[in-house]
């Protein structure tokens, strides 16, 4: 898979995530009467946040394991 379509992949995966957490942040405001939509999209922020320093820890794990093997 060329690279030029996954980053198109995840840019749709992550807007896809954007609005459903959008839309949650809508119901959730519809339930109770307060504002939580503009929270969505700081939670879906903060959810990539996570991610990418997740998936730079386990690439660095990686890395070190393989310096380890090679040692």
């Amino acid at each position: 898979m060329p690279w030029i379509c996954r980053a198109r992949k995840k840019k749709r995966r992550r807007l896809r995530r954007d609005a459903l957490l959008e839309m949650l942040g809508n119901k959730a405001k519809m339930a109770d009467g307060t504002n939580r939509e503009e929270n969505a999209s700081d939670v879906a922020a903060a959810g990539r946040k996570t991610n990418n320093n997740n998936r730079r820890r386990k690439s660095l794990e990686l890395q070190q394991a393989i310096l380890d093997n090679m040692s």
